[in-house]
């Protein structure tokens, strides 16, 4: 077994990776609450796993409470300050389902009425562009509609909650 590097460790706490024996959550932890290489040892003692399981569910609770309000979802997977190993796959997730949304792939109306009013603002963060590189791509794929439909009245800048 290799010997745990610091860099390495961080590195890869801060692109949501698992490094050597640790999964994701245990290399932000790790990271993040300064463990030394001596302490993450493989395996890991039975009480770390569990003091690194708590942390992870506590982590994994602000997402998963966001996830029922399109604002609160947007701006907590937008947040730095969430763990990587949760924030980038939840980022990735919910562009995909706002480009299935715009593009028109998700009629029901679960799915409109949760995107209904999310701010066009709120849209170009999330897909990270700019609000008129939106408009203006929405115009040439022919989707303006389903984007004004999207956003519905809302034009704020702000997010709801």
């Amino acid at each position: 077994m290799l010997a745990i590097n610091t860099n390495e460790l961080a590195a890869a706490a801060n692109r949501g990776e698992s490094y050597q024996h640790l999964t994701p959550a245990q290399t932000w932890n790790a990271y993040v609450h300064g463990f030394t290489p001596e302490q993450l040892s493989d395996p890991l003692p039975p009480s770390l796993i569990l003091v690194f399981r708590l942390a992870e569910q506590q982590q994994r609770s602000a997402i998963g409470n966001a996830r029922f309000k399109a604002g609160l979802l947007f701006k907590a997977v937008l947040d730095e300050s969430q763990p990587p190993y949760i924030r980038l796959p939840a980022l990735e997730q919910v562009r995909m389902d706002v480009m299935a949304h715009l593009v028109g792939e998700n009629k029901h109306d679960g799915a409109n009425k949760y995107y209904r009013n999310v701010s066009l603002a709120n849209f170009a963060l999330v897909l990270d562009t700019t609000e008129d590189e939106l408009l203006a791509l929405s115009e040439k794929t022919g989707t303006a509609e389903q984007l004004r439909d999207a956003i519905g009245a809302t034009h704020s800048t702000e997010f709801p909650g």
